[in-house]
């Protein structure tokens, strides 16, 4: 069982070195899932983005993962359209930026993982970029200081990366418990395809400008 009160990426990649590529490439999608959301509230907020493309992108790698390999062009052009997709923080004001861009770069590693041999690095990879968005996030709205001496502490302890840190740890286990039957792991891809809110707290969106 993973840390629910620290992230430690080198736990995790032990952990997902033992699941099979298509139970790490799940893992992996269900933390992009929960970035999602906030990569379109930062496009409605600021007119720019394209939701549409980091969910086509999504959408592939979850048929990858069932067992439905993407055609080669179409993977090459998704990722060609996702980096079109991430913001450049200098550009932008918005408090989401940093957020939009995790779930941007989040897209893009997953599709690596659809063809990749060390996808365990890129799992973790990924699951850092939770972890990060929330940090980043944190610290703004709750005011704190980079040179808080507790400023880790504080973060922890904020609910939403309590919440997140929680929500990888039960997206492991649930992966574990399923085991190596492709039928498990389908129904777990049900639950885990759309998340009811994302890492920030914000619910899904649809609409946003692309």
């Amino acid at each position: 069982m993973l840390s629910e009160n620290q992230f430690d990426p080198e736990a995790l990649r032990t952990v997902l070195l033992g699941f099979t590529p298509q139970q790490r490439l799940v893992f992996a999608l269900s933390c992009t899932e929960r970035l999602i959301p906030n990569y379109a509230a930062f496009a409605s907020e600021q007119g720019w983005g394209d939701v549409a493309t980091l969910r086509a992108a999504l959408d592939l790698a979850w048929d990858a993962a069932l067992g439905s390999p993407p055609p080669v062009d179409a993977l090459r052009d998704l990722q060609t359209r996702v980096r079109a997709a991430e913001p450049e923080t200098t550009e932008h004001t918005s408090i989401l930026v940093s957020a939009a861009l995790d779930a941007a770069a989040a897209t893009g590693l997953v599709l690596r993982m659809v063809v990749a041999d060390d996808d365990a690095a890129l799992a973790v990879e990924v699951a850092a970029l939770g972890r990060d968005t929330v940090d980043m996030y944190v610290q703004v709205v709750a005011g704190l200081a980079p040179s808080d001496p507790d400023l880790e502490e504080k973060i922890r302890g904020h609910e939403l990366m309590k919440r997140e840190l929680r929500q990888q740890s039960e997206d492991v286990a649930a992966l574990r418990a399923a085991g190596l039957g492709a039928a498990e792991v389908r129904r777990l891809t049900q639950k885990l395809r759309e998340p009811t809110v994302g890492s920030l707290g914000l619910p899904p969106q649809t609409g946003a400008p692309h």
